[in-house]
């Protein structure tokens, strides 16, 4: 994503650690 600032995933990403982690947190959430 090159919009010059970070999606909810990518947040989510970061805070997890893994791109992987966040996927699961996504699918767990219904987002």
């Amino acid at each position: 994503m090159d919009k010059g600032f970070p999606t909810v995933e990518e947040c989510i990403a970061v805070a997890h650690g893994t791109a992987q982690d966040a996927a699961d947190d996504v699918a767990r959430l219904g987002v």
